[in-house]
């Protein structure tokens, strides 16, 4: 049985030269993330692989997490098969750690993959001008040819 005590994200990329290089926040924006912690004895049941969704087109359907799994629920053992880390905070989450209190862990036996989507917004350049950071939304109060991204919290709502 792993215990997870804690956890920590960040958007890195890999140089030509293979060193781990953070991404800066003016080229993409992180809006959200989940993660998975799956256990050996964990299993998409088979009516779940391929259903329709309006998540996005991805091949998955939103179920109660009791059903999402087979054998991920709590076993004979009193652990559970399978553990979710579901964030919904943005760039804010970036090298910021987030601990359970002292005491508590999420416990997962025979951790065996780790599934994670980050949900990124590309804002380096999407629309080709060559401005950092651009396009902003008209809302934006960040003055042209700023150091910075106008975005500085979700562009969904502006």
């Amino acid at each position: 049985v792993m215990a997870v005590t804690g956890w920590e994200v960040d958007a890195i990329r890999v140089s030509s030269s293979g060193a781990h290089i953070p991404v800066p926040v003016y080229q993409s924006y992180n809006h959200h993330y989940t993660a998975h912690l799956r256990g050996a004895a964990a299993r998409l049941p088979a009516w779940a692989v391929g259903t329709p969704n309006l998540h996005h087109d991805l091949p998955v359907e939103w179920i109660p997490p009791t059903r999402a799994v087979e054998g991920g629920g709590v076993g004979a053992d009193t652990f559970p098969h399978a553990q979710a880390f579901n964030e919904h905070n943005g760039n804010e989450a970036r090298q910021t750690y987030h601990g359970l209190p002292a005491g508590f862990v999420q416990p997962i036996v025979s951790p065996r993959e780790f599934v994670f989507n980050p949900m990124q917004i590309n804002t380096l350049n999407p629309d080709g001008s060559g401005m950092r950071g651009g396009p902003l939304p008209r809302s934006s109060a960040a003055p042209p040819g700023a150091a910075y991204s106008g975005i500085l919290e979700c562009p969904c709502s502006t």
